[in-house]
C-alpha cells in the first residue's frame, strides 16, 4: 500500500500536481474502489477505516502524517528484513494498475482535499454507512469492507464520476 501511495506521488510530481496527506489518502481510496469494481480484485490488502474526514488506511496515514498541513515531498518507506533497514516502498505494477492509478490521479488529483473528503461523504457511500453505524455503536473498529466499497463503485457511472 505504501508502494501505491509512492507511485501516485511520483505520477503527481510528473504532472505538476501537489498532494497533501488528505488528498493522497482519498486518491488511494478511489483507486482501490475502482480497482475492486473494474478489475475484480483489491489494490491494497489493508482495510480502510471511517475517520471523520473520510476513509483512511492507518498505516498510510502514519507514513505521511509528518507532512500534515503541507504538500508531501517525501516517500513512504518499509522495513526490509533482508537488509535490516528501512527502504523506499517500491513495486512494479501491471500496465492495468499503472493506467488505473494515472486515471484516478488525473480525474481526482485536481480537487481540493476538502472536496475529495466531501466526495467520500455522500449519502449511501461506504464511509457514510460505516460512520452512521458507528454513531449508533454498531461498527466496532469503523472498518469499511471491500464488499461495501466494490458495490458502491459498481453503481457509479464511470463517465460521470471517474472523469468528473
Amino acid at each position: 500500500m505504501r508502494d501505491v501511495a509512492n507511485r501516485l506521488l511520483d505520477m503527481a510530481e510528473a504532472h505538476n500536481i501537489n498532494l497533501t496527506v488528505t488528498s493522497l489518502l482519498k486518491l488511494v481510496y478511489f483507486a482501490h474502489g475502482w480497482q475492486l469494481a473494474l478489475n475484480q480484485g483489491p489494490l491494497i490488502g489493508q482495510k480502510f477505516e471511517a475517520w471523520q474526514h473520510g476513509p483512511v488506511v492507518r498505516v498510510l496515514y502514519d507514513a505521511f502524517k509528518s507532512s500534515s498541513g503541507s504538500i508531501i515531498s517525501t516517500r513512504a518507506q518499509k522495513f526490509s528484513a533482508e537488509q535490516s533497514a528501512y527502504i523506499l516502498a517500491n513495486s512494479e505494477f501491471s500496465t492495468t494498475v499503472e493506467e488505473l492509478l494515472e486515471s484516478v490521479l488525473l480525474a481526482y488529483g485536481r480537487y481540493h482535499p476538502f472536496k475529495l473528503s466531501d466526495m467520500t461523504h455522500v449519502p449511501d457511500s461506504p464511509w457514510t454507512s460505516v460512520w452512521e453505524a458507528g454513531e449508533r455503536g454498531e461498527a466496532p473498529g469503523m472498518k469499511i469492507s471491500n464488499e461495501k466499497i466494490k458495490a458502491y463503485f459498481l453503481k457509479k457511472n464511470i463517465g460521470d464520476t471517474f472523469f468528473a
